[in-house]
C-alpha cells in the first residue's frame, strides 16, 4: 500500500499533540509517497539547537483512488533522534 499512500510532512508552529488545530506550516520537508519516504532511510527534517527552540510537525497521508490499492496494507513508524551539536 505504501506506493499508493501520498505523504506530506510539514514543519511549522501551533497545533498540539492531539490536534492540528492552529497549526501554521512554514515549510514542507517531505512530499511524496510513503514508499519513497521509506526508501530514503533516515530523513533529516529539521535541525534544532538547545536554545528553547520549538517546532511542530504535521504528517498527512492520503490514499490514492486506485483499484491497485485494494486489499493491500502497510505500516510505518517515526523515530525522533536528538544528537549533540
Amino acid at each position: 500500500l505504501a506506493p499508493f499512500m501520498d505523504t506530506t510532512i510539514e514543519a511549522g508552529t501551533g497545533g498540539s499533540f492531539t490536534s492540528c488545530d492552529g497549526f501554521v506550516a512554514a515549510a514542507t520537508v517531505f512530499d511524496g509517497t510513503l514508499a519513497e519516504l521509506a526508501d530514503q532511510g533516515a530523513t533529516e527534517i529539521a535541525t534544532m539547537y538547545n536554545t528553547g527552540d520549538r517546532r511542530a510537525f504535521r504528517v498527512r497521508f492520503e490514499l490514492a483512488d486506485t483499484n491497485e490499492a485494494l486489499g493491500l496494507s502497510t505500516s510505518t513508524g517515526f523515530v525522533w533522534e536528538v544528537r549533540p551539536s
